[in-house]
């Protein structure tokens, strides 16, 4: 850990062995990166791979995978945490509305496009619905030009 000093003193007379005081604030103390470098997750999770360069997102998963440390409650020991990092997943399309014909729109996978139309005897150009490449959300789907 690093960070700012700060000094406390004993009051001249103090009786209370807790009774150290101060002065200030306690320092902000940050963990120190290139002690976080050293430390690897225990288990790898599955979202994650090492690099030689760092973390990378695994296959079927997007982002920017990120390793932080944490300490541990009772030792302080540094704990790695792997974040960043959501599985790709097909978007799924539902709607209450009698009057769309939505079936090829109902899963949709990353990086395709389907059409929402009209049911009989509803008329009505058909609208282009898109599933980003890199989707995690299952409510993805965009509507219009992508």
């Amino acid at each position: 850990f690093e960070g700012v000093k700060t000094q406390g003193i004993c009051p001249e007379g103090n009786t209370d062995p807790a009774g150290l005081v101060l002065n200030k604030t306690l320092p902000t103390c940050t963990i120190v990166k290139a002690e976080c470098d050293k430390v690897e997750p225990a288990i790898l999770p599955v979202a994650y791979m090492k690099m030689l360069s760092g973390w990378s997102c695994a296959t079927s998963y997007t982002g920017v995978a990120e390793k932080t440390c944490v300490p541990t409650v009772l030792t302080c020991a540094l704990e790695p945490v792997l974040s960043g990092c959501s599985q790709i997943k097909p978007c799924e399309y539902t709607n209450s509305d009698c009057r769309y014909e939505y079936y090829n729109c109902l899963k949709v996978q990353p990086g395709a496009a389907c059409a929402i139309g009209c049911k009989a005897p509803y008329t009505g150009n058909p609208t282009k619905a898109f599933c980003s490449s890199t989707n995690n959300d299952p409510n993805g789907l965009s509507l219009g030009d992508g």
